[in-house]
């Protein structure tokens, strides 16, 4: 269900028609019409992708999926330009994985599919057609043509990513040791890029458009 509402709302800023008002807001918000809710949706699907990636008991490819949902949720999440929906995703990240025992396989998710996506969220916040209210159709529609592109090639290269650690951890279990180390310095750059990815939507949006969110 997170998939498809995903799907749904990335797929109107690639073909802006399938919304008749799309020209009204760029802040992503369609198929459920408040951009926090969906949000919400996206920042509940973190860590149910970072599940399906990091077990072992799914199959390389689910695990790739899983890869490839982290990467569509963080994007639709950030195209929210929702605040209280990215802390929110961040704080479940946090939670997630001080209580899984796949925190290495989990950061490493982080890693391969979430990456991906602040680069292409980076990108699309440049784009006229995709950032700005009150575009004509032309731009929104040349630009959602471009986002559509990035969107396909950043998450084939989240997918073969994952499936290739995927495959390596199966032949190369890492040792305790060397999952200590990398995990450290993992998290630490994964934290990071959670601030920056939080502080870049402050700093995105309007502040008149914040207070209005808060009496919402």
């Amino acid at each position: 269900l997170v998939a498809a509402v995903v799907a749904w709302a990335l797929a109107g800023k690639i073909a802006p028609a399938l919304y008749e008002d799309s020209f009204r807001f760029a802040r992503l918000r369609d198929p459920l019409e408040y951009w926090n809710a969906l949000a919400l949706v996206a920042g509940m699907g973190i860590p149910l992708a970072l599940w399906i990636t990091s077990s072992r008991a799914h199959v390389h490819v689910v695990r790739a999926l899983g890869a490839l949902l982290l990467f569509a949720t963080t994007i639709a999440l950030l195209l929210t330009y929702s605040r209280g929906g990215a802390a929110v995703a961040v704080v479940a990240v946090i939670v997630w994985l001080a209580l899984t025992d796949r925190r290495l396989e989990g950061v490493a998710a982080l890693v391969v599919g979430g990456l991906p996506a602040l680069a292409v969220s980076a990108w699309a916040f440049g784009q006229p057609g995709l950032s700005e209210d009150g575009q004509p159709y032309g731009v929104r529609f040349d630009d959602g043509v471009r986002f559509g592109l990035v969107l396909a090639v950043g998450g084939a290269l989240a997918f073969g990513l994952a499936f290739l650690a995927s495959r390596y951890e199966e032949r190369r279990p890492p040792t305790p040791e060397l999952a200590h180390r990398v995990l450290r310095w993992v998290t630490i750059g994964a934290a990071a890029a959670g601030v920056l990815a939080v502080a870049l939507l402050f700093a995105l949006a309007d502040p008149a458009e914040w207070v209005g969110d808060q009496v919402d």
